[in-house]
């Protein structure tokens, strides 16, 4: 995609200033390839995808499950992407 830069995916940060929040931009694609299989879903699919892990979780080989997850692409499976579940979801750790 044209738009799918490293540039790109820096300014997306300034949506989400948070330290405790990591955005990495996937130039080899290893997030689509590996996602795709965790949710059963076309690796063409996997993208604008939400993926959340507790912290301190220890990754080894592969991802650990993800704490929650939520899809921005009108997908069948995973929570349907809103600004209001984003923040329900996050609400129990921005508490911490």
């Amino acid at each position: 995609m044209r738009n799918d830069t490293h540039y790109a995916a820096s300014q997306a940060m300034r949506y989400v200033p948070d330290p405790r929040v990591e955005n990495f931009w996937d130039l080899w694609k290893w997030g689509s390839r590996t996602y795709s299989k965790e949710f059963g879903i076309a690796e063409i699919q996997a993208w604008d995808l939400f993926v959340f892990y507790k912290p301190y979780i220890l990754w080894k080989d592969s991802p650990p499950e993800p704490t929650f997850w939520m899809q921005a692409r009108g997908l069948e499976v995973g929570q349907a992407y809103s600004k209001a579940a984003l923040e329900k979801a996050l609400q129990p750790w921005l508490e911490q």
